[in-house]
């Protein structure tokens, strides 16, 4: 089970619905994430974890209405789950301590990601099952919209000015994450269009 508690960094910035920062978002969340011990989830590796035949067998007989509702309850999720072959295969098996272990971790991790997106962006991926689907569907929206952003972010580097006011350290300092951002998403900015922004 992860460690975590409820002071978020101010360095992870909101998710802009237009994908402009994307990339910066993606490296930043994804640190505290791991740092939280809960990137497993968002990357599928840490699945969600079946029932195993072991702690199925050890399930005490039931002694009142309380034990058979969970006697009920375990049995229709294991049916739930043998009707896919596939999803036995491929699930790790566990101890009901450790499902809800898992399904509390799914759930803080849930309550970060919430944090740092939008309404809009929330809508879109309530439908999905899992922390991983989720997190898989941002990625597929946010890729797609940081690609029509590409364009506007060459711009705003190549006609970027520091103004009379402006500090010029600052400018240059911003000037060299913008240029790594660029990078990080495909576009390379030549020595000759990096030299002329800063005159």
């Amino acid at each position: 089970m992860a460690i975590v508690n409820d002071i978020l960094p101010s360095s992870v910035p909101k998710l802009d619905v237009s994908g402009g920062n994307w990339v910066i978002f993606l490296l930043r969340f994804q640190t505290i994430v791991k740092g939280k011990s809960l990137w497993e989830h968002f990357d599928g590796s840490m699945p969600c974890l079946v029932l195993s035949s072991s702690a199925q067998s050890s399930t005490p007989l039931a002694s009142s209405p309380t034990q058979i509702s969970r006697i009920i309850l375990t049995v229709s999720i294991t049916l739930a789950t043998l009707s896919s072959s596939t999803l036995v295969a491929s699930s790790p098996t566990g101890t009901a301590a450790d499902i809800a272990a898992w399904e509390q971790d799914e759930n803080i991790a849930y309550a970060f990601l919430i944090q740092y997106i939008l309404d809009s962006t929330l809508i879109v991926i309530l439908s999905c099952a899992t922390m991983k689907l989720m997190w898989d569907t941002i990625i597929h929206d946010y890729t797609y919209k940081s690609v029509f952003s590409q364009a506007h972010l060459c711009r705003g580097f190549i006609t970027a000015q520091c103004s009379d006011k402006s500090n010029v350290y600052t400018f240059l300092n911003d000037l060299c994450v913008k240029k790594a951002e660029l990078l990080a998403v495909g576009i390379h900015i030549n020595d000759d269009n990096y030299r002329s922004t800063i005159i």
